[in-house]
């Protein structure tokens, strides 16, 4: 109620007119009562207001809980996952080391059992291999140097290079030999037969020829010793 209400309120209680007094009072009286319904009702609407946002509010909340508790699940589950993955790793990678292993135990029980059966072939293979690989040792430094390639190592690289092309292998029996490797010895036993038949050659003349096709039948035929 303001100031002016109230004046107008007064006046009308003092004036001696029942009737203009009650209509005053009434025209006072029913705004008075107006405004407070409003109020009220305003007041009711901004409660339900305020219900209405701490509702909203209180579900975004409680979605937001949801959210963050199915992705703390979806991050446990992922370490666990990796857990298990990092598990079934180590049990695959000792897996394997163990099927190598064991595959390395089986080709040497081969080789061994090679060995026995065809005992001439490999005692004489190996003499020619480490000679080889004596003769394989110098050819890059040769190659590199050549000229300046010191006396004393040229007398003991043609040493080596003489002992892989005189190998008792060229003349070995080929009966004496595992089947697995016959066309492989075949091929080292012609070349090792044509090196010694012709003159001897220069010896870069020698590494960027005749040695390269020797290499290359030896590498063969040490894969095939080496899968069995």
């Amino acid at each position: 109620m303001n100031e002016d209400m109230i004046n107008r309120l007064i006046k009308a209680i003092e004036s001696p007119d029942y009737s203009g007094i009650i209509i005053q009072v009434v025209g006072i009286i029913f705004p008075l009562v107006w405004a407070v319904l409003v109020a009220k009702n305003e007041a009711k609407k901004t409660k339900e207001d305020i219900r209405i946002k701490n509702q909203i509010l209180d579900n975004r909340q409680e979605k937001l809980e949801r959210i963050q508790s199915s992705i703390n699940d979806s991050i446990n589950m992922l370490t666990k996952q990796q857990l298990e993955l990092s598990t079934t790793q180590q049990k695959v990678e000792e897996n394997l080391r163990e099927l190598t292993r064991l595959a390395e135990l089986s080709r040497n029980a081969n080789i061994l059992n090679m060995e026995i059966s065809f005992p001439s072939f490999f005692e004489k293979y190996k003499v020619f291999e480490k000679n080889f690989t004596a003769a394989a040792y110098y050819r890059s430094m040769y190659l590199e140097k050549e000229e300046d390639f010191p006396a004393k190592e040229i007398m003991e690289l043609r040493k080596t290079v003489d002992n892989v092309n005189s190998s008792n292998l060229a003349f070995f029996d080929s009966k004496e030999v595992p089947n697995y490797v016959y066309k492989e010895f075949e091929n080292l036993k012609h070349v090792l037969l044509m090196n010694s038949v012709y003159p001897k050659k220069m010896l870069k003349d020698y590494y960027l020829g005749p040695f390269l096709e020797i290499e290359e039948i030896v590498n063969q035929l040490n894969r095939k010793l080496d899968q069995k």
